[in-house]
């Protein structure tokens, strides 16, 4: 698996910043295929498309109704494992 891979923008969902007690971690939410990831070690490229770790990213859900189901803290939830993984 490659260390890095990109997002384009328009598949970037939504940014946000996880809070105490999950420590203060940007991330991002990204539409991948049908399903949705969450990454929180990436930037933008000049192109506006987003470069992710590939060790801090998990799957989120697999639909756009199970997204629109969730809480910000599942979503919160999910951005500090995937920050958890990558730190591992």
């Amino acid at each position: 698996m490659a260390d890095e891979f990109t997002v384009k923008a328009a598949d970037i969902i939504m940014e946000g910043q996880t809070f105490p007690p999950y420590g203060n971690h940007m991330f991002t939410v990204y539409r991948d295929g049908d399903s949705f990831r969450v990454n929180t070690d990436n930037y933008t490229a000049e192109d506006g498309s987003l470069i992710c770790n590939s060790h801090y990213d998990r799957q989120l859900c697999g639909s756009v109704e199970e997204l629109r189901n969730m809480t910000f803290h599942e979503i919160e939830d999910q951005a500090y494992g995937a920050f958890m993984d990558g730190a591992r």
